[in-house]
């Protein structure tokens, strides 16, 4: 019939916008220094494929496109605080503190996170760094066992698996020397399991989704 168009035309349209979204978005972000602004587009990304999945369309190329925004978005983040800092460096005389005895040089020693000698400093760090990646896996882990949480995205569990997958690369760099091998990798190994569940009943309920093949 006159104005119809049959899916095959319609998903070639699609492929063809998509590259020039594409294009337009890396080219555009490669110049952008504000890590908000990033962190926006991040976002908006995700919506856009997260809807344009739901009519069907495939939008892999996009999340493909949204792990490089993440990886711009860690960039600018880095830079606006590595120059944060480097005021504060900069800014600070390094005057040393004058204690007159072994008390007053315990309560100054004291206000400080880390301890003399070297091997109480790396047993600090080795703690800091396991509770912070403890506490990240059981924060992301409750988000997806809320009780309120009746139903996900495919593009929001993408999304998800990209984060517990940052996690796992960082766990993995060894980022605090002193740890035994695979030892901050079992600190998200719960995570993993839960969000690959979530994966498969998203997959699952998809499938037998009535309008699952929009365009057959």
């Amino acid at each position: 019939m006159q104005g119809l168009v049959t899916g095959s035309y319609t998903t070639e349209l699609w492929t063809m916008a998509q590259s020039k979204i594409i294009a337009a978005l890396r080219t555009h972000s490669s110049y952008c220094t504000d890590p908000d602004l990033v962190l926006e587009l991040k976002n908006l990304i995700v919506v856009f494929a997260d809807t344009l999945q739901g009519y069907g369309f495939p939008v892999s190329r996009l999340f493909d496109l949204l792990y490089e925004v993440r990886n711009k978005y860690n960039e600018t983040l880095l830079k606006k605080w590595a120059g944060l800092f480097r005021d504060i460096f900069e800014g600070d005389n390094y005057s040393p503190i004058p204690v007159a005895n072994e008390e007053e040089y315990r309560a100054v020693i004291s206000k400080f996170p880390f301890q003399d000698p070297d091997g109480d400093k790396g047993k600090v760090a080795q703690t800091a760094c396991m509770s912070a990646c403890k506490h990240l896996s059981t924060s992301l882990t409750q988000m997806l066992l809320d009780s309120e949480l009746k139903q996900i995205s495919m593009g929001a569990i993408q999304q998800f698996n990209l984060d517990v997958i940052q996690c796992e690369v960082f766990a993995s760099s060894d980022p605090v020397p002193g740890f035994q091998e695979d030892t901050l990798q079992l600190a998200f190994i719960d995570l993993r399991q839960v969000a690959g569940c979530w994966s498969c009943f998203v997959i699952k309920d998809l499938l037998l989704a009535p309008n699952f093949y929009p365009f057959v």
